[in-house]
């Protein structure tokens, strides 16, 4: 829902978007992104300690659809920063939230939404934690949401799991009565 809205927005912000939604980085990591730092072959962001919040080094691994928009970039033979201009572009950005009808969502709730879809994809909390570079388990968990659905289903799962410990109760209940 969120992504559609967002990427029909300004070019400026189009491309950052679509990376923040995919890959679980913060903002001054994409707009600073530098060519040398992506590794096609085999498919990751390689950041250094001195790019990241926790001064340690960071391997994100590229979704296919961000590897793709990379791919079609123009790329300076010497290298260098990805995106010509590192200036963020809030007042773009509002915009395209506001018109997208999204409340008060920030560019960093982009981050969220990509620990939670990794989470929603069965990923384990221990390798989304790696890719995302968080060292506690509760700093991943302030970054997951579980939504409603996700609650029900585990609800449906308990009621299951109990049904079927009742019935093989009530089948072992039997058979020492026969007995």
């Amino acid at each position: 829902e969120i992504m559609p809205s967002l990427v029909g927005s300004e070019m400026c912000i189009r491309d950052r978007v679509l990376i923040a939604f995919y890959l679980p980085m913060r903002r001054a990591e994409i707009l600073n992104l530098k060519w040398e730092e992506i590794d096609f072959k085999s498919n990751f962001i390689r950041l250094g300690g001195d790019r990241t919040k926790n001064k340690k080094v960071r391997s994100i691994p590229l979704h296919p659809k961000v590897a793709a928009y990379l791919k079609k970039l123009p790329r300076p033979i010497k290298g260098g920063f990805i995106f010509s201009s590192r200036r963020w572009r809030r007042k773009s950005y509002v915009k395209a939230v506001k018109a997208a009808e999204l409340g008060n969502f920030t560019f960093h709730d982009l981050r969220h939404c990509a620990v939670t879809n990794m989470a929603d994809a069965g990923i384990a909390p221990e390798t989304i934690m790696k890719i995302v570079g968080h060292s506690s388990i509760e700093m991943f968990l302030r970054y997951r949401t579980i939504k409603a659905e996700n609650l029900d289903a585990a609800m449906s799962s308990l009621n299951t799991l109990i049904t079927q410990r009742q019935s093989a109760s009530r089948q072992v209940s039997e058979i020492f009565t026969v007995l």
